[in-house]
C-alpha cells in the first residue's frame, strides 16, 4: 500500500463494502499470500487497537 513516496506491506484482516473509519483508507495494490501467519489471538489483539 502507498505511504507517500514509499510503499509498505501490511495485513488485511477483513474486507467489507462500507467502513465507519473516518480517515482515508489505503488501496490494496496486490495480494502476496492468502495464507495467514497470524493466529486468532494475535488477530484479536490487532483489532483492539
Amino acid at each position: 500500500m502507498p505511504f507517500g513516496a514509499r510503499k509498505a506491506m501490511g495485513y488485511c484482516l477483513e474486507i467489507t463494502e462500507h467502513s465507519n473509519y473516518n480517515k482515508d483508507l489505503k488501496e490494496i495494490k496486490r495480494i502476496i499470500d492468502v495464507e495467514s501467519y497470524l493466529n486468532e489471538e494475535l488477530i484479536t489483539l490487532a483489532k483492539r487497537n
